[in-house]
């Protein structure tokens, strides 16, 4: 679907928007073990990983949300991160990391950027036949029942993480809530700066 780069949306748009990709994420999910029971196992990886990306879209609304309530959104920079494939997988990835980790960020910003370009690769194996260099291969041997079943269990429990989140945390109403000042008091407690200095 082609739109314009520079279109705004409201904190309702937001809101439905971040509600329906974390619907579609666990739809993708549940595909996704139709197709393991299937040993559909290259179809199921490749599921589990747009459910991933599903889920990046919703990190990227959350953050959109912040920013529309601060004043401050680049529409054109946003719609170019949310249909680029890495960016969604690396919101995710960065997300996991700033709630579980013990690295500081400097530490770990490169290899969630390694990760992200490796996911990307791995999931297109998954759909296409691909020529190595050598010979030809599918996608049914290069993905086997181990590594769909991880992918599809982790996509999983990535999904109930953000249930959990989106429902303690934003429920049915945080974001309307959202004001300027809440915002950078969340910035400030977590140590960032730059954000609320633009």
């Amino acid at each position: 679907m082609q739109m314009k780069k520079t279109i705004k949306m409201t904190m309702k748009d937001i809101d439905t928007g971040r509600k329906k990709v974390l619907d579609n994420a666990r739809d993708l999910v549940q595909d996704a073990q139709i197709l393991l029971a299937k040993r559909r196992y290259a179809r199921a990886f490749f599921l589990a990983q747009i459910a991933v990306e599903e889920l990046g879209k919703y990190i990227m609304l959350i953050s959109c949300a912040m920013q529309v309530a601060y004043g401050n959104v680049d529409w054109q920079d946003f719609w170019k991160r949310f249909r680029h494939h890495k960016e969604k997988i690396t919101n995710l990835v960065h997300s996991e990391y700033f709630f579980f980790s013990d690295e500081p960020p400097v530490e770990y910003i490169n290899k969630i950027l390694e990760l992200a370009k490796t996911q990307e690769e791995v999931k297109l194996l998954a759909l296409y036949a691909d020529y190595d260099g050598k010979t030809f291969s599918k996608p049914i041997e290069e993905i086997d029942k181990t590594t769909a079943e991880q992918a599809v269990a982790l996509a999983k429990r990535r999904v109930n993480w953000i249930k959990e989140y989106d429902k303690k945390i934003i429920g049915t109403d945080a974001l309307y809530r959202l004001t300027k000042e809440k915002v950078e008091e969340f910035y400030k407690r977590i140590g960032i700066t730059e954000f609320i200095e633009r």
